[in-house]
């Protein structure tokens, strides 16, 4: 994939500007309203770090993150020391087939991270990696409407792009502005919540 080179650059040069140190407020909101079931296999693609996977595991859900550089491991595996449940695949996201579908995916600055050109194939995937029932959160950013589609990454999204592509497989169950955003991100998050037919 063409972003192999450079992700793997800034990881192993841990030069990450993206990176806050810390999950999104809105996946802690997430977790506090709709609370998956113990044990519930989770995915989190373009995890770097993995503290979305960390706060997932501590959940006590099975987090699963998957990413495509290699020299992400070495952050990951510091972030997530004695997490029993967190775990790392490395690979491709449109080439990863899990053993056995999973409850959840949480996406947030991976579908804004990839080309615009393979958004359905994104939304694909989402209907092949959560089992019937599943839930996808997807926390839209960066919404920037006056933005060129095409510049990035982050490309701009739009929550009604997002609810476009996934009308095939998916419900939408819930949208709503998080509580709280990084200062730089506020006001331009949006918290969509769907489930697979």
């Amino acid at each position: 994939m063409t972003f192999v080179p450079t992700w793997e650059a800034h990881w192993r040069e841990r030069n990450v500007p993206w990176d806050r140190g810390e999950s999104p407020p809105a996946l802690h909101e997430s977790l506090a309203a709709w609370a998956p079931a113990p044990g519930t296999r989770a995915l989190v693609p373009g995890c770097g770090a993995g503290y979305d996977v960390l706060t997932l595991a501590r959940a006590g859900l099975v987090a699963v993150g998957l990413d495509l550089a290699e020299s992400s491991r070495a952050r990951f595996d510091e972030v997530t020391a004695g997490e029993s449940t967190a775990s790392l695949c490395v690979g491709d996201f449109f080439e990863f087939v899990p053993t056995e579908p999973f409850g959840l995916v949480f996406d947030y600055t991976f579908l804004c991270a990839i080309p615009p050109a393979r958004r359905s194939d994104w939304a694909t995937a989402m209907g092949s990696l959560l089992r019937s029932g599943g839930e996808l959160w997807s926390l839209v950013y960066p919404i920037v409407p006056a933005a060129d589609p095409a510049k990035g990454p982050p490309f701009r999204l739009l929550p009604e792009e997002v609810t476009a592509l996934l009308a095939t497989e998916f419900e939408l169950l819930e949208s709503r502005t998080p509580a709280a955003s990084n200062s730089d991100r506020a006001g331009k998050e949006q918290l969509l919540r769907f489930k697979r037919r």
